[in-house]
């Protein structure tokens, strides 16, 4: 039995987070449909109403974990992109020409903005957590 995701209208796509594994819905894993252990795991006594309830809630169990995996391997790479810098930093306290001082500043500035780009995804996707705690009935 395949039932349409709710979270992206059976699409698999949601492009209000595009900017997030190319917009890729969580809890369809981008197919559209529900997984059939999802289906699996409500009883056949169900009411209709029952089984959505179920399902909404198991996908966003889903979506959360996703999320949170998501957030730790963005943190992972906050952390590297800390350490890159501490080194760089620590290892051209002097410079020998001007195209090693340029080439540091071109480093330095490459790594500042990957900092702030995992900043800004940590930050979309607590956002995002906290909105899905927040509807979680």
């Amino acid at each position: 039995m395949q039932t349409p995701c709710r979270k992206c209208s059976g699409t698999g796509y949601l492009p209000q987070y595009n900017h997030i594994d190319g917009g890729k819905c969580f809890p369809c894993s981008g197919t559209g449909y529900i997984s059939s252990q999802s289906a699996e795991i409500i009883p056949s006594s169900y009411s209709e109403d029952q089984f959505h309830k179920t399902i909404i809630m198991k996908e966003k169990q889903e979506e959360l974990a996703l999320l949170r995996s998501l957030m730790k391997e963005t943190f992972k790479k906050l952390d590297d992109v800390f350490h890159q810098l501490n080194t760089l930093q620590s290892n051209h306290s002097e410079f020998g020409s001007t195209n090693e001082y340029t080439e540091y500043i071109i480093k330095s500035k490459a790594l500042e903005n990957k900092k702030r780009e995992y900043q800004k995804q940590i930050n979309e996707i607590q956002n995002q957590v906290e909105a899905i705690q927040r509807n979680f009935d």
